[in-house]
């Protein structure tokens, strides 16, 4: 009998489908074809559907994998809010929604080079690679959840319209661009409206459905491939009869039951993640007592919820009721509607960073990097609703401390870097405890670091001595980070390694800790004590991509091939995205020709 793969849940949950879990999606083979061919034939692609159908998975999970990467360039999946509570004011930046598109496009840029870039500025300074006959190839862009060019920055319209001007004229300016648009239903009239607005674009359109039952019936099987389990026989036809069922108020105080063609994969990707943590840990064949009860789609969503919320405050010793209460304050902004959050150097909003480092391992959260640092946000806009309803009361005087630092971060967000500074020095003003003056010296330094303006030493230094002064291990441990990686980059190695060893005694169970000494052991050429560090990272997170393809690469300078190897193909599947996998498979090449070459 084949041994159980117990290493993690094989379904996501309610949160999108990630590069990540390109293996697990099953289900839209076809639709992924479609939309793939229809993209790199049309110049603008419109991909619409209803909330919770898929769109955004099956863009990264689906179309992504499929594309040929000799024959066109793929951007990164961009966006065009980051996710900002509050509006901030113009504050000299030309479209803020230009901003965040670029922001997710060039990575690599500083905030400060983002402000004034208009798409048509950034696709004429693009690099296009060309194929062996000299043609340039065709440029793929993709931009998920569209409808926020009119549900995101309200009081900001004229941002919209020049927002669409300046997608017509980078279209126009260069011929071999290819758009896909992912957006809602609700939002495609919206779009349409700006329809004259690009007149000589071929436009497609394609509207992806909810699963239908055979699609159904692969999303549920296909991901138990290599876990060892099995669903009985029939037990897949009946979970999908549940899933396809809706309840019904009929007017007179009774429900009906009412069979449906289709089934949301948010609800099945929920009910899934449901049933497996509830599988004794010895068990291959899952029978009927196994499936959770169904009920209402919401309800549903919120005991899951609940539940994985639940999971981290048992795994960290955090009061669930406090976890509950500062999840809502935090990622919830005016109205309901999902916002994002900055981690800094030491916490995220003034909960420890391995509080939303667990709640992203249990899919509540999704974090990505952009403008020099992590992004923390619910991992479906659907959560919004569970998150706000587990909570009765306001979110007290803890989030009135850090109000000034939410300021700081929509400000961030925005482009608006002036106004978030702003924000940090009036919260420096009204700060009553040391923990929330730490925080907002931090995010100086972490603005002040993605702009290398030369001020981040000085915040993280002032930031460490008021942690010291009132013993904050944890808070001085990530200050000691954030300092070494400054001197690391700065070439001041041996007091870099003097920083990321006494962070690594305050708090060895940091896994990032241990990522950063390992890069600082390798700067000063410690190539075997780097890799016990990374090591010691990989046994916290066995996912960390940056850990093992540093600890390739360097099993490639030693000459320990076949161990390289062997740490490439991890690397590859614990890739974020298209191009890490490139780069591990390029280093597993490397290694299989130096194994080969002796042979």
């Amino acid at each position: 009998m084949a041994p159980l793969d117990l290493r993690g849940n094989p379904y996501v949950g309610p949160r999108p489908y990630g590069w990540r879990e390109r293996s697990r999606f099953f289900g839209r083979t076809r639709e992924s074809k479609w939309v793939r061919d229809l993209w790199e034939g049309s110049r603008l692609l419109i991909l619409h559907g209803p909330p919770g159908s898929g769109k955004s998975s099956l863009l990264a999970a689906g179309v992504l994998p499929i594309i040929d990467t000799s024959n066109v360039q793929l951007l990164p999946i961009g966006r065009i809010s980051l996710g900002a509570g509050c509006v901030t004011p113009d504050d000299g930046i030309r479209n803020v929604h230009t901003y965040s598109l670029l922001s997710c496009w060039c990575r690599d840029k500083r905030p400060s080079e983002l402000r004034d870039l208009t798409l048509a500025d950034y696709f004429q300074a693009l690099s296009v690679t060309t194929d062996a006959y000299g043609d340039q190839l065709t440029v793929l862009a993709p931009i998920d959840q569209f409808e926020e060019l009119f549900t995101a920055y309200p009081g900001r319209e004229a941002d919209r319209d020049d927002f669409i001007d300046q997608l017509d004229l980078a279209m126009r300016m260069s011929p071999n661009l290819h758009v896909l648009i992912v957006l809602r239903d609700e939002h495609f009239a919206d779009l349409l409206a700006y329809e004259d607005r690009l007149p000589r674009l071929e436009l497609a359109r394609r509207r992806l459905s909810p699963l239908t039952p055979d699609e159904a019936r692969q999303a549920i099987t296909g991901p138990l491939g290599s876990t060892g389990r099995f669903l009985a026989p029939g037990l897949v036809e009946v979970f999908i009869s549940r899933l396809a069922s809706r309840s019904v108020d009929d007017g007179l105080g009774s429900s009906l039951t009412i069979p449906a063609t289709h089934i949301d994969p948010i609800r099945l990707q929920t009910a899934c993640a449901t049933y497996w943590t509830r599988l004794e840990e010895d068990l291959h064949q899952i029978e009927k007592v196994h499936l959770p009860p169904l009920s209402e789609p919401h309800a549903e969503l919120q005991d899951w919820y609940l539940t994985a919320v639940a999971t981290v405050a048992r795994e960290l010793d955090v009061s669930c009721p406090w976890l509950l209460t500062w999840i809502a304050g935090t990622f919830l902004g005016p109205h309901g509607r999902p916002r994002c959050a900055v981690e800094g150097p030491a916490a995220t909003r003034g909960m420890p960073n391995a509080v939303p480092a667990a709640l992203e391992r249990e899919h509540v959260l999704v974090s990505e990097r952009r403008l020099g640092a992590r992004w923390y946000g619910l991992g479906h806009a659907l959560l919004a609703r569970p998150a706000g309803r587990a909570v009765t009361a306001g979110h007290g005087d803890h989030f009135s401390e850090w109000r000034h630092l939410a300021a700081a971060e929509d400000a961030w967000s925005q482009g608006a870097a002036p106004a978030a500074k702003y924000q940090c020095a009036q919260g420096l003003k009204a700060a009553a405890g040391l923990a929330t003056r730490i925080d907002l010296h931090g995010m100086l330094g972490l603005m002040a670091e993605a702009d290398e303006d030369g001020a981040a030493e000085s915040h993280y230094v002032e930031a460490l001595r008021l942690a010291e002064q009132t013993r904050d291990l944890l808070r001085v441990a990530g200050m000691e980070l954030a300092l070494g990686r400054l001197l690391r980059r700065g070439h001041q190695v041996s007091q870099a390694l003097t920083r990321h060893r006494r962070a690594v005694e305050l708090n060895s169970r940091d896994a990032r800790a241990l990522l950063e000494l390992g890069a600082s052991l390798l700067a000063a050429d410690k190539r075997h004590e780097a890799l016990d560090a990374y090591a010691a990272g990989l046994h916290l997170d066995p996912g960390s991509y940056d850990a093992l393809v540093a600890t390739a690469e360097i099993l490639i300078d030693l000459g320990r091939d076949r161990e390289a190897a062997d740490m490439t193909r991890r690397a590859a599947t614990a890739a974020p995205d298209p191009w890490s996998t490139a780069r591990a498979d390029g280093l597993r090449q490397t290694a299989l020709q130096r194994i080969s070459g002796r042979n």
